[in-house]
């Protein structure tokens, strides 16, 4: 089978072309805005071709897809990005209607970004949820916001509903949210809910096109640098009260494919605070691969592409990305990190932790069979950080 999967060259990517060519498919790469210092490449990669992205969202981009669909004679067509994957879901009358598609309708995406109904969902479902507020340039003079609800995390309702784009951002105070506001143009609600001091957790699982809800695996992620993930290891003791209720979202929202829940998790109670969930690849997908679940194969059984692929046999190692390593110890040398890096030691634990994470962890994305795409990968980030430098 031959699979083409669009996107920018980045760990969930190369780890969808390494689990699709281990199991003997052919992969082919769109790759978006591709003037990079390496060219992208991987033992597993059989073809693929730059789409600068002024082409994107354009007639002339899907007109170029198509074509390389066709010479590289695809059968299923892949995507990581939400805004992408809407583009080609709207375009599809212009590819081959021969090609199966393993991303949802672009219907069902707009559904499921937008956080404040996710929320709405999540408690009716019966999962926690922290107070929210709903925050936008218009509201921010006259919006009261209890004082026990500082430090407060903010994040975007939806991607590209703020500019300029933030994943995470944490405030203190209402004069520190109002100064932030001023710094941003939404168009639509950013959510501000309390800041805990938790771990997270996430759920990785999939939905299949006749309703079963199966392969829920649970990770901790012990360490974030910079409010995402920088430690992954395997959680094997997922309540079943907890996947129950996953379960029940999944079905409220009739979602197709591949998923992962996150969550603030205290591993002392078991209470699991929900954040978001995402209907696609993403951060945490080479990891979890790392450790043996293999999502991009899932995705394809999810979408009806292949049969049932089995039961994933997960390892109990912690996976991490080792350039992520060194930039926190960096930042852990410069007394830099702050309370989005957790957990919240002193400068020597955290420059000892990432010494010691950096020869004794497993990395998502240097591996023996595939030195290839390791060096272009990691090669590739080192050029652009760089570049920022000098």
């Amino acid at each position: 089978m031959n699979i083409v999967i669009v996107g920018r060259f980045s760990p969930p990517i190369l780890s969808c072309m390494r689990s699709w060519g281990r199991n003997s498919h052919k992969v082919g790469f769109v790759c978006i805005d591709g003037d990079m210092g390496l060219k992208p490449c991987s033992r597993y990669l059989d073809i693929q071709m730059n789409l600068p992205q002024s082409e994107v969202y354009k007639n002339n981009g899907i007109s170029r897809i198509s074509r390389f669909l066709k010479r590289f004679d695809a059968d299923v067509l892949s995507c990581i990005d939400d805004n992408i994957a809407c583009w080609l879901s709207d375009n599809a009358f212009q590819l081959d209607n021969k090609i199966s598609v393993a991303f949802p309708s672009s219907q069902m995406i707009k559904k499921i970004l937008s956080k404040a109904q996710q929320n709405a969902i999540a408690t009716k479902v019966g999962l926690k949820v922290l107070p929210e507020y709903l925050i936008d340039n218009d509201n921010i003079e006259r919006i009261s916001i209890a004082p026990e609800h500082f430090p407060m995390c903010l994040r975007p309702s939806a991607p590209h509903d703020v500019t300029p784009f933030f994943k995470v951002k944490l405030v203190h105070s209402t004069i520190e949210l109002k100064q932030f506001i001023q710094t941003i143009h939404i168009t639509q609600k950013i959510i501000g809910q309390p800041f805990k001091n938790l771990p997270n957790l996430v759920i990785h699982g999939i939905r299949s096109q006749n309703g079963d809800t199966k392969l829920m695996s649970a990770f901790m992620i012990q360490r974030k640098f910079e409010g995402v993930t920088l430690t992954l290891q395997p959680y094997p003791d997922l309540p079943e009260e907890l996947i129950d209720k996953c379960t029940a979202f999944v079905q409220s929202f009739d979602l197709i494919g591949n998923f992962h829940f996150e969550f603030l998790f205290d591993p002392e109670t078991s209470e699991a605070f929900f954040l978001e969930i995402n209907l696609r690849f993403g951060g945490t997908t080479a990891k979890v691969l790392a450790c043996g679940y293999d999502e991009p194969m899932y995705a394809l059984e999810a979408f009806g592409i292949v049969k049932s692929y089995g039961k994933p046999v997960v390892q109990d190692i912690v996976v991490t990305n080792k350039q992520a390593i060194l930039k926190y110890i960096g930042k852990a040398l410069k007394n830099s990190l702050t309370e989005l890096d957790y957990p919240n030691e002193s400068v020597w634990e955290r420059i000892f932790f990432g010494i010691k994470g950096f020869f004794r962890f497993k990395d998502e994305v240097m591996t023996v069979d595939d030195i290839r795409g390791s060096v272009s990968l990691y090669g590739n980030n080192a050029i652009n950080i760089f570049k920022k430098i000098f």
